[in-house]
């Protein structure tokens, strides 16, 4: 029985979660939202004094993850999110956009994480 998108992308933010905190991230916000914004996750690595603002893409199989991409319509959303948010904070921070894709095969899954693949130089 197929998933739906919502319940897919909830079990697809909960693994994320899991691993950034496996991986020493510190879960700061989860589905943060200012307005008609939203940003999946925010997270601080342990190791760095960075905030990480980190897209989650589900899907389930690894054919559909693959062609998937992120529009530049995405990308800017998540940036204003991402500026809101350090507005909202009243703090400048140093900011790292990530991706995590998971696909997701009955019970099984695989996640793929990519750091700093978005900038906002990446959108006209």
């Amino acid at each position: 029985m197929k998933q739906s998108k919502y319940r897919l992308g909830k079990i697809g933010e909960t693994l994320a979660k899991k691993y950034l905190q496996q991986n020493g991230f510190q879960i700061l916000h989860s589905n943060w939202r200012s307005g008609h914004y939203e940003i999946d996750i925010i997270a601080k690595p342990s190791s760095a004094s960075v905030i990480v603002f980190i897209e989650v893409k589900t899907r389930s199989t690894q054919r559909e993850l693959n062609e998937h991409t992120v529009s530049e319509k995405q990308l800017v959303s998540l940036f204003n999110a991402a500026e809101r948010y350090c507005l909202a904070q009243n703090q400048s921070f140093e900011c790292r956009f990530d991706l995590i894709k998971i696909a997701l095969t009955g019970n099984q899954h695989r996640l793929f994480h990519y750091p700093g693949i978005f900038s906002p130089a990446d959108v006209d």
